[in-house]
């Protein structure tokens, strides 16, 4: 505005001076008009700063809307870290749930292991242990059959010596028999010859 109102004044100023030569101030004419472009020097000097201004003022500006973008950057930096620091906790909340859930099923499965494998020992066991009773009891069968077996050859050899004292008795009352009948024999004989001689 003040550079308005210079140039208007150097117009208005100029139009003074011309109207001055026209009415007849010749001599200072050639002043006027030296004073005339010096001041239209000054002007343009005066709107190379308010132009220099200008460009500053633009250039602060983009440099704030700079400065603004690179903030605005800069919270959308920490925003952008912020939500990874978010999703890494929640990531590893998650991570650590799911590991306790594997820990607890393992676990688990651990101890219904553990439960079968003792139910299959227990169960191995007691046919170990049916087993071992039956061998006692085939074991005690075999030595009472091995004693039966013992008695009865000892009752087989006993039968087998009386048999042949039996037999041995027989042939002797046989040739007993046989001596007494040849002595009863022999005995008439004598008897007869004995009557025959009286």
């Amino acid at each position: 505005m003040a550079v308005q109102a210079q140039l208007y004044s150097d117009h208005h100023h100029h139009n003074n001076n011309m109207g001055s030569s026209v009415f007849g101030f010749g001599d200072e004419n050639r002043v006027i008009c030296s004073s005339f472009e010096h001041q239209q020097d000054q002007g343009l000097i005066e709107s190379q700063k308010i132009m220099s201004f200008a460009s500053g003022y633009n250039n602060l500006v983009s440099s704030s809307n700079s400065r603004r973008k690179e903030m605005i950057g800069f919270h959308d930096l920490c925003s952008e870290i912020e939500r990874q620091r978010l999703e890494m906790n929640c990531f590893l909340h998650l991570q650590a749930i799911l590991n306790e859930e594997t820990r607890k099923r393992e676990a688990i499965l651990m101890q219904s292991y553990e439960s079968k494998m003792k139910a299959i020992i227990n169960e191995k066991n007691e046919v170990l242990n049916t087993s071992k009773i039956r061998t006692k009891r085939l074991q005690t069968y075999l030595q009472m059959a091995e004693q039966e077996a013992k008695i009865w050859e000892r009752k087989a050899i006993e039968s087998e010596a009386i048999v042949r004292e039996l037999n041995s008795k027989l042939i002797q009352a046989r040739a007993r028999t046989h001596e007494d009948a040849e002595s009863v024999c022999h005995g008439d004989e004598e008897q007869r010859q004995e009557e025959e001689k009286m």
